[in-house]
């Protein structure tokens, strides 16, 4: 019997099969890494027996062999931007050998005053490059499907799966309606969303931190910049990384500097830099002092002290205020952090 067959094969090579996912899919996260693709989540799985059998009995005409079913293995990468398929189709057609006849583009199948189920469904092989090495050898002849959509094209296939609409006379019309008009409206958001996304980009380059003549406000994405470009802000930083002998890596959240920039009433870049150059070395002395002990230094750090020093130059309350609002400790240690901020300022002030 056909599917007797066909279970037998695949139990002989489910080795394979899960050698193949581990692989190609390990592969291709490092792939969108390395090209800074922005990734939502990527999974991957083996079909079970139980989903191959009922597949077999479904389209079991369709299958000789089982290199014939070529979803076997599946692998799915869900981008946060619909721009960002495009990019993640571009690794898979230069990394992988893929097998156009069985490949599908779905939002191809949509007419023009259509709206639906849109997502790439590429199988493919290891390819060409890969097939030669060791660890590769032993299933370069096996293929697998990968599935490439963003995160809102996801929530739309999601949905309908779960209300299984599948066919579209599977519902009456006024509700086929319903479900057209919703996929139009996240196909529009999916095309906004990209948009925004690009805008923000051009914001960013536009950006001359280092001119002077501008009065720059400071936002989530003039700071991000700020803390890449600041000659002075890097300056400090580097000085005490230096002193402590610690590498920067990383940086304090930017929407935790929003609520620092609140407090201290700071609304533009210029206001910012004139601050950290009035206070460099008191900055580069309570600083050192402060990271005495830990292994990195997060950049930012500057900024995040240069706070504590005003707060603490106009009093006691106003600094125990300002660590209450930035919930900097429990109530109960306001006293010890704010003890600990003023006896750091006495000390760099002794000779």
């Amino acid at each position: 019997m056909k599917e007797d067959k066909l279970i037998s094969e695949y139990k002989e090579s489910i080795l394979h099969f899960n050698k193949l996912t581990e692989k190609c899919y390990s592969l291709l996260k490092e792939l969108c890494d390395q090209k800074s693709i922005q990734i939502h989540s990527t999974s991957s799985r083996v079909k079970t027996e139980e989903s191959l059998k009922g597949k077999i009995a479904n389209k079991g005409e369709k299958y000789n062999s089982l290199s014939d079913i070529t979803d076997i293995v599946g692998i799915r990468i869900i981008t946060l931007f619909e721009d960002d398929v495009q990019k993640v189709e571009d690794i898979i057609k230069d990394e992988f050998e893929v097998d156009a006849d069985n490949s599908e583009d779905k939002s191809k199948k949509l007419k023009a005053n259509e709206f639906g189920y849109r997502s790439v469904h590429f199988v493919c092989s290891v390819g060409k490059s890969r097939k030669d090495l060791p660890e590769y050898r032993d299933i370069s002849q096996l293929k697998f499907e990968i599935q490439v959509r963003s995160i809102l094209q996801h929530a739309w296939a999601d949905i309908e799966h779960d209300l299984g609409y599948k066919y579209e006379h599977d519902l009456p019309e006024y509700i086929q309606r319903d479900f057209f008009r919703i996929a139009g409206l996240l196909e529009l958001a999916d095309m906004e969303f990209t948009r925004i996304k690009q805008e923000i980009k051009q914001y960013s380059d536009n950006l001359k931190i280092s001119d002077k003549s501008i009065n720059i406000p400071i936002n989530l994405i003039s700071f991000d910049k700020f803390l890449e470009e600041s000659i002075i802000l890097n300056q400090i930083e580097g000085k005490i990384a230096e002193i402590n002998n610690i590498p920067i890596q990383g940086k304090f959240r930017v929407s935790q500097m929003m609520k620092i920039f609140t407090l201290l009433n700071l609304v533009n870049l210029n206001e910012l830099e004139k601050i950290l150059e009035q206070k460099e070395k008191q900055l580069i002395d309570f600083s050192s002092k402060w990271v005495e002990g830990q292994n990195l230094l997060r950049k930012g750090l500057s900024v995040w002290t240069l706070a504590y020093i005003l707060k603490a130059e106009a009093g006691k309350d106003e600094l125990e205020n300002y660590l209450k609002l930035m919930n900097i400790g429990e109530t109960q240690y306001l006293a010890t952090n704010s003890d600990r901020i003023f006896k750091t300022l006495n000390q760099i002030k002794s000779p």
